[in-house]
């Protein structure tokens, strides 16, 4: 839920700014919204937690209260798999912006 507010916050954020004809520039604003909705449809759609493979924590169980320590092998692991998922994040936050600009720069 919360990458889908995320993603459509930024989408009513570009609407409102091709209504106000904005800059181009201004929409590189929009890049944060986007890049946060994509790490958390990541994280959702793998069922991963980008923060727990930093810290070395993993959910051992159904809970949510159920973290424990991961072992070196489990966190090394974790941490390659979180950093994949942050560069395919950033990827798509680029993209999206780039599209934004585009677009903005069509109306200004």
């Amino acid at each position: 839920k919360f990458a889908i507010g995320l993603g459509a916050a930024g989408v009513v954020l570009l609407m409102l700014g091709l209504l106000a004809k904005v800059s181009p520039a201004v929409g590189i604003v929009l890049f944060l919204p986007f890049w946060l909705s994509s790490v958390n449809i990541l994280q959702s759609r793998n069922h991963f937690c980008v923060a727990y493979a930093s810290s070395g924590k993993y959910n051992n169980g159904d809970g949510m209260g159920a973290v424990a320590d991961a072992t070196a092998e489990q966190h090394a692991k974790d941490k390659a798999k979180a950093r994949t998922m942050n560069l395919q994040a950033l990827g798509m936050g680029v993209v999206a912006t780039a599209v934004s600009c585009a677009l903005l720069a069509l109306v200004a």
